[in-house]
């Protein structure tokens, strides 16, 4: 009863949102189509469940935007009894197309989530998000860990207590980085290739033929 509210909650927004380009994503936690899991061999029928949301969706005018990236975006990442189904969806109507035409939707490889993240993107351009800094725990049992956190930190830095945090932390990550690279052989960059060929292989797992 809880998501039928939700639904028919969504569909009495229609006359407001009927003139305006709107989008509508996330985890629905419900299938569309008995095709949209691993487990279909055309012989299944679509759940009342579904039918709800079904109804929901015509009533708003909206559809599924084209993706790229897995099919299916929620996996029980189980070896015997697999389960794969799309439950996420970045839905829109036909002004959010005709407004943001360069919109961009990508549902990306799972990693160790049961769900993939979706990635969307209003203007697809050659930006892109500065790399997050990663700290490994086991930096501090470097005997010159503290050594350089303590050099480094001695900088001397002007502003209010806030700004100083945030140049302190600033100027002591390339350090860290050298510790990282000279002393662990870079084994960030290590991780992120073995992330790489785990993510290519659930991509394929994840991808509907």
């Amino acid at each position: 009863m809880g998501r039928k509210r939700l639904w028919d909650h969504l569909s009495g927004l229609q006359t407001t949102l009927n003139q305006k380009p709107w989008l509508l994503a996330g985890d629905f936690n419900i299938t569309t189509h008995p095709s949209e899991s691993s487990t279909f061999d055309g012989s299944q029928r679509l759940s009342s469940d579904s039918k709800d949301f079904l109804d929901c969706i015509q009533k708003l005018s909206i559809s599924d935007h084209v993706f790229s990236g897995p099919f299916y975006t929620w996996s029980n990442h189980q070896t015997e009894n697999f389960l794969a189904r799309k439950l996420d969806k970045v839905l829109v109507n036909d002004l959010w197309i005709i407004s943001f035409t360069h919109f961009k939707v990508e549902f990306l490889p799972l990693g160790d989530s049961d769900r993939c993240p979706s990635f969307i993107q209003l203007n697809k351009g050659s930006h892109s998000p500065p790399k997050p800094f990663k700290f490994f725990n086991f930096w501090a049992r470097h005997p010159q860990f503290l050594e350089i956190v303590d050099r480094s930190w001695r900088e001397v830095c002007t502003g209010s207590p806030q700004f100083i945090l945030h140049q302190k932390l600033k100027k002591l990550k390339p350090h860290l980085r050298f510790l990282n690279k000279h002393y662990y052989a870079d084994i960030s960059l290590r991780v992120k290739e073995k992330k790489k060929k785990l993510e290519a292989v659930q991509l394929v797992i994840l991808s509907r033929h």
